[in-house]
């Protein structure tokens, strides 16, 4: 249930119950929310096709941090689509997905929250460096650990990434490359 696959999930992943939720109604509505999240999810590590795939990226974020009771189907999804994939590209976007959506928020259970350090761990490099580049799984994992360890630290960056900031990191190879696009301005926000 939480390997990889390239087609949409039948229902949520995290148990999205009336209890959780405050309401059958807002329940019913998440759970259907997150069947979309998923296909947006697959766009966007083009799993599925989707002619702007970037913009597929800052609906999850801003609905994430809009919607708290959905950071964990958020981050269930990606751990999902991030286990035992077997294209590189699929799953370098899929962590780069999860690096930009852990700047903006983190999960709301703590379960959650150490199943992802787990996850993160278990793909990250050992070495933490000063400069760690986005050119890899293990690198891209490593940035995701310490955006989760910086979120939880400082609290969430104040500004969700525009839809030009996320094909900077989309596109970009290197932490540095993507730096220098954030400080020319070229971040919509």
């Amino acid at each position: 249930m939480l390997c990889w696959e390239k087609e949409p999930i039948p229902r949520s992943l995290f148990k999205l119950s009336t209890a959780y939720c405050g309401s059958k109604q807002k329940s019913i509505n998440l759970k259907n929310e997150a069947k979309e999240l998923f296909k947006n999810v697959l766009g966007y590590m083009r799993d599925r096709y989707h002619p702007y795939p970037v913009t597929l990226a800052h609906e999850i974020i801003c609905r994430g941090v809009e919607e708290p009771l959905l950071r964990d189907e958020i981050f269930c999804q990606l751990i999902k689509q991030t286990t035992d994939n077997p294209s590189v590209e699929s799953n370098i976007l899929g962590w780069k997905l999860m690096y930009l959506c852990l700047c903006c928020f983190t999960p709301l259970t703590p379960d959650l929250e150490n199943c992802l350090f787990t996850h993160i761990a278990e793909v990250a490099n050992p070495k933490i460096t000063a400069f760690i580049p986005f050119d890899s799984i293990e690198n891209v994992a490593t940035n995701c650990f310490m955006a989760l360890r910086r979120t939880q630290q400082e609290g969430p960056r104040r500004d969700i990434p525009g839809v030009l900031e996320i094909q900077a990191l989309t596109v970009s190879c290197f932490l540095g490359d993507f730096d220098l696009i954030l400080s020319v301005g070229l971040q919509v926000g």
